[in-house]
């Protein structure tokens, strides 16, 4: 995958997406989505689940915006660490965001084979972190130590 390419991945790699026509006239709906991403298409799918009636609009096509520039990693992991994450707002919540976060790659995977459409998703059982440069505030047995019973477990590895 090219990620300094200044064309988006997924359009090339899959194909244009479907195209829909302009509303032209007026629709009524309980629930207007706007956004027609994969957030968009997350949130409109748990809404027809539950029975709502759903539409979904986007000023471009579908699929086009940052969903469309994303390079397709899901990862459990915040942008915040947890520890930094439990000074903000407590351990528990913390914690039950991270679980939130770990647990949406799991519902994503029932969506997917729900649809049956496989669609590349595949889960990993590992993540690999490189060291490179890192220093040892950032990297290391020790540097994590919001991760504890109730996160993501980890181990370190080192290939000295």
């Amino acid at each position: 995958m090219d990620l300094t390419s200044a064309h988006p991945f997924w359009p090339l790699q899959d194909g244009l997406p479907a195209v829909y026509p302009s509303l032209k006239q007026d629709l009524n709906c309980e629930i207007l989505v706007l956004g027609g991403g994969i957030t968009g298409a997350f949130i409109a799918h748990h809404l027809v689940k539950e029975g709502l009636d759903v539409v979904v609009m986007d000023k471009r096509d579908n699929g086009r915006g940052s969903t469309a520039a994303s390079t397709a990693l899901l990862e459990y992991e915040i942008d915040v660490p947890l520890t930094e994450l439990a000074k903000m707002i407590g351990q528990r919540e913390a914690e039950d965001a991270y679980r939130i976060c770990r647990d949406s790659i799991g519902n994503i995977e029932t969506i997917v084979r729900e649809l049956n459409d496989s669609c590349g998703f595949r889960r990993k059982k590992v993540s690999i972190w490189p060291a490179g440069n890192a220093t040892p505030n950032c990297w290391g047995k020790n540097a994590r130590p919001g991760r504890r019973p109730g996160s993501q477990s980890s181990i370190w590895i080192s290939a000295k």
